[in-house]
């Protein structure tokens, strides 16, 4: 759909002009989805500028997240200025802004973690079936999980795309058994069985059933170690 929204046109014809708006510059999954979807269009051909938008909550930006070429990429991408006619949209924020851009395909994420999505995290305090009712906005969950919240929660199965999640596998690969020994006895973990959780100490991390299921298992598996990655 990015595709077919983003970069269609025939030979000779202009890049398509798209503009993402969401968040960059934090160690926060939504800004690092938008991040990507804009470095991957623009590398796909398209003319993308940019639409910082609020931050949702108390995220202060960061920088040294990536390797520096892909940041100077990121911070050199045109603001939009709201001149120009645009080919689409693709926003990825919260709350969430169903609201199309008159006139302009539009395309927001939107993910359901606990099942359904809260009015507090849409826009104006909507509930998601009457924010998604009243918009044109094309909708795309990164999981089948996302997906049924989403129709859960009133939206029409029809309106609702499923396009998983992609990474850059220059950036993220599974390390290789000569890294990971050497990385296990650098830490100090040569004789642990580990188990990693990368995310933010937040309650729908679900933190603390994981403790309690690590708990359980350490009567039988002392040797193995949790750890815990957080925002910090």
């Amino acid at each position: 759909m990015l595709k077919e929204h983003a970069v269609s046109g025939g030979e000779g014809a202009a890049a398509p002009r798209i503009l993402c708006e969401g968040w960059r510059f934090l160690p926060q999954s939504f800004a690092i989805v938008n991040q990507f979807q804009a470095l991957a269009l623009a590398e796909m051909g398209a003319a993308v500028t940019v639409r910082d938008l609020s931050y949702f909550g108390n995220w202060e930006p960061v920088t040294g997240l990536l390797p520096p070429p892909l940041e100077q990429k990121l911070a050199g991408l045109p603001r939009f200025d709201g001149a120009g006619p645009l080919s689409g949209v693709v926003r990825v924020a919260v709350p969430y802004d169903f609201a199309a851009r008159p006139g302009v395909p539009t395309l927001v994420m939107a993910t359901a973690e606990a099942g359904t999505i809260p009015a507090e995290n849409v826009l104006g305090g909507l509930s998601v079936k009457d924010a998604a009712t009243a918009s044109s906005a094309r909708i795309y969950a990164p999981s089948r999980w996302s997906r049924d919240g989403l129709v859960q929660s009133g939206v029409p199965p029809e309106r609702i795309e499923v396009i998983g999640h992609g990474i850059d596998p220059t950036l993220w690969r599974p390390a290789s058994p000569e890294e990971r020994a050497e990385a296990r006895v650098r830490i100090g973990w040569t004789d642990d069985f580990v188990f990693l959780s990368v995310g933010a100490m937040t309650g729908n991390k679900g933190i603390d059933l994981l403790l309690r299921g690590f708990a359980a298992m350490l009567d039988r598996h002392p040797q193995a170690r949790l750890v815990l990655k957080g925002a910090d």
